[in-house]
């Protein structure tokens, strides 16, 4: 929508988006290890020029008279930084320090860009607030930038924003609901927007930038990094494939038998997997680079009487069934019937009934927090008892090739959340034939040396354990 009077681009968030709003953690990141020399002047124009192809990268945050959140377009150029590479550990500092940071989501813009930078090895950080992009998309953006400096003179074609991701395009995978689902989601959805619209909750914008420095002033963002050498992928992908079980369901089956070796305090049944609906959008999905995803939960209890790749097979299956299903496009279509600041009151609820110590000085924690009875409350108690302690995200193997550098790995910082305690996020990609997984948790400041040695032993545990299942 361009606005007449204006001049500028603004257009109304999608609920996949909006949700990530008030949540503080809501932030993506990705490094690329690169070899080779980069020149400063050639890295800022490949980020202007990135600009260009994606506009969406330089946009802020505007709320209509009904409180409705809006992209829209600002001058305000994409922040680039650029410092001195001294080891190999930099970059680790780099991103979460960044990633605590956050965002100015009223000002704009919404992702910035840093280059850790040596003679003859880089590290590029794309770090970025989740309303704006996922993890494919990061992998995409990343890839563009590359190229842009591989080749400064590549025409570029911008891409028009017009068309955008909505449950009409994915009606036609969408199973006829009986018409006692589809009566009852109307009934729910009717009478929870109608509950917000007569107590919805004033949440001030200007907090949103202060709530997210009370939350990261209270909570630690913590990262354990893993990557099995190419040899032991094949053999690891080998044995997935001679099992008929994908990598997703070996991996998730290894966390599991693995976790309650070193933790029996938070064992959860629940896994979530997200899943990526470009495939089901076409070329719609190509008029911008965020959030075009949602997520099936499993519920399996790993047997340890039972051999590995049994589980596995039990495991696997539940999610091919669930995925057959169009299980998670029923779950957006359902959720899409929620308006956009009920959702993003109900993200910001989560928060504060987590946290509300850290929040109460807001004027709107009360009626969010645990003992209020508003329908954004009611709302974040159910997600909040009902949410897994693992999620994992597998974006599959990618093959870049570049004339003047090569990128040695790339590796994802997902967004994330930090209840119920010890939710452990695992971010996995394979790249030039080796498996890179990424452990990522927010805990209490207070806990995070426990936490982090905890999570170094599940990632050891898990490695050694698909390497000699």
């Amino acid at each position: 929508m361009l606005l007449q009077n204006e001049k500028t681009y603004k257009r109304k968030l999608i609920s996949s988006e909006a949700v990530f709003i008030h949540s503080p953690g809501a932030i993506v990141g990705m490094v690329a290890k690169v070899l080779g020399y980069i020149d400063d002047d050639i890295f800022k124009y490949a980020v202007e020029k990135l600009s260009e192809i994606y506009p969406i990268l330089k946009y802020k945050l505007t709320w209509d008279k009904d409180d409705e959140p809006y992209f829209e377009e600002t001058k305000n150029y994409i922040p680039v930084i650029i410092v001195p590479r001294h080891t190999d550990k930099d970059f680790e500092k780099m991103i979460t320090d960044q990633w605590e940071r956050g965002f100015d989501l009223t000002n704009g813009p919404l992702c910035k860009f840093i280059l850790l930078k040596s003679h003859d090895k880089s590290e590029i950080i794309f770090v970025a607030h989740h309303t704006i992009t996922d993890g494919i998309s990061a992998t995409m953006i990343t890839d563009f930038l590359l190229k842009i400096m591989d080749n400064p003179n590549a025409k570029i074609k911008p891409i028009e924003y017009e068309e955008l991701p909505s449950i009409e395009n994915l009606k036609k995978y969408i199973p006829k609901a009986n018409l006692l689902e589809s009566l009852t989601n109307k009934s729910i959805s009717s009478f929870v927007n109608y509950s917000w619209k007569k107590n919805k909750v004033n949440i001030i914008k200007e907090d949103i930038k202060k709530a997210h420095k009370a939350y990261f002033d209270k909570i630690s963002y913590i990262v354990s990094l893993d990557e099995l050498s190419a040899e032991d992928t094949f053999s690891f992908i080998n044995k997935c494939k001679k099992n008929n079980v994908t990598v997703n369901s070996a991996l998730s089956s290894a966390f599991l038998a693995c976790r309650r070796e070193i933790d029996n305090e938070h064992i959860s049944k629940k896994i979530v997997i997200p899943v990526d609906l470009r495939k089901y959008l076409g070329n719609c999905a190509k008029k911008s680079i965020g959030c075009y995803s949602t997520s099936i939960d499993i519920n399996f209890t790993y047997e340890a009487s039972k051999a590995f790749w049994e589980n596995a097979k039990i495991f696997n299956k539940l999610s091919s069934d669930s995925l057959n299903n169009f299980g998670p496009i029923k779950k957006i279509q359902a959720f899409s019937m929620f308006s956009t600041n009920f959702l993003e009151a109900s993200t910001l609820s989560q928060r504060v009934q987590g946290h509300e110590e850290v929040f109460k000085s807001f004027p709107y924690a009360k009626k969010l927090g645990t003992k209020s009875n508003n329908i954004a409350s009611i709302a974040a108690k159910n997600t909040i008892k009902d949410a897994s302690t693992f999620t994992i995200t597998n974006l599959g193997v990618k093959s870049y090739e570049y004339n003047d550098f090569k990128l040695e790995s790339l590796i994802i910082y997902p967004s994330s959340v930090s209840y119920p305690e010890m939710n452990i996020t695992l971010s996995v990609l394979t790249i030039n034939a080796k498996l890179i997984l990424s452990y990522h948790m927010l805990t209490d400041k207070a806990k995070t040396n426990n936490c982090l040695n905890m999570l170094n032993n599940l990632k050891e545990n898990i490695h050694k354990f698909i390497v000699n299942i």
